[in-house]
């Protein structure tokens, strides 16, 4: 089997953004682990400028900017600086960039990049919508409830698998967590000749009906060498938690920079 050299890697640009690479399989590999990751992504229009402040009350910082496959994060004094993994989110391809955002104190503004700094910095609502941004939570965005058009096209081309790195996620009869359980679906890890992929068949709360199909890689089918071939070896039905209670969606989208 040809090795499959990156599942999701994250390098640092000259320029300093930032872009996912994914394998030419297009399966979905958990990212950002089981961390943080906030409330929700704004959609931010491409060539736009935003500012950031160091919380809901101080002078501007700094501001980002979003171009077409990076964000771009400036000083006040307009220097570049690294942003870190993990603050910014992708859906099926590299050029749908997402900002992650929390919760602030102040209804008027969202906390953001809490990974490239210490206890992250704020934007202003007002200034984002100005630009024409949205605001969808991961519940939004999987279950596809009010998206735009040209994000459910992002989506028609992903892959949806478990998003954990150190976890399984459980598969249940019913849409309860004192259901019985089927099986416990481990995140996708590259190193693997198995992966597995969901269908969602139906919603209920923070609650998916799914179908799981894992995968088996077959190198006697694999005449291109590139790994991608594959034989189904099992299907399951079943119901899984999509959303925790933090809004961490426990199911993702497969990214790639194909």
């Amino acid at each position: 089997m040809k090795t499959l050299l990156i599942a999701i890697m994250l390098f640092q640009l000259p320029d300093f953004s930032i872009q996912p690479l994914d394998n030419p399989c297009g399966i979905m590999y958990p990212r950002g682990g089981d961390g943080d990751w906030g409330i929700g992504v704004y959609l931010i229009p491409d060539s736009t400028q935003f500012n950031i402040y160091e919380d809901s009350t101080a002078a501007r910082i700094g501001y980002l900017e979003k171009g077409n496959h990076f964000f771009q994060l400036f000083n006040r004094t307009g220097e570049r600086q690294n942003i870190t993994f993990g603050d910014i989110e992708w859906i099926a391809h590299t050029s749908n960039l997402l900002l992650k955002v929390k919760k602030c104190k102040s209804e008027k503004h969202f906390k953001v990049l809490w990974n490239t700094f210490e206890n992250g910095v704020c934007i202003k609502k007002n200034e984002l919508e100005n630009i024409g941004a949205k605001f969808y939570s991961y519940k939004d965005l999987l279950f596809q409830v009010n998206i735009p058009k040209k994000m459910k096209e992002y989506i028609s081309w992903a892959k949806i698998g478990v998003n954990f790195k150190k976890d399984c996620l459980n598969l249940r009869e019913s849409p309860s967590i004192n259901s019985s359980i089927i099986v416990c679906v481990p995140g996708n890890d590259w190193k693997s000749n198995e992966h597995s992929h969901f269908k969602i068949l139906k919603t209920l709360g923070d609650w998916a009906m799914v179908e799981v199909t894992t995968y088996i890689y077959d190198p006697e089918s694999d005449e291109s060498g590139e790994g991608c071939t594959f034989l189904e070896k099992n299907k399951r039905i079943g119901w899984v938690k999509a959303i925790d209670k933090t809004g961490f969606p426990n199911i993702w989208y497969s990214v790639t920079s194909y």
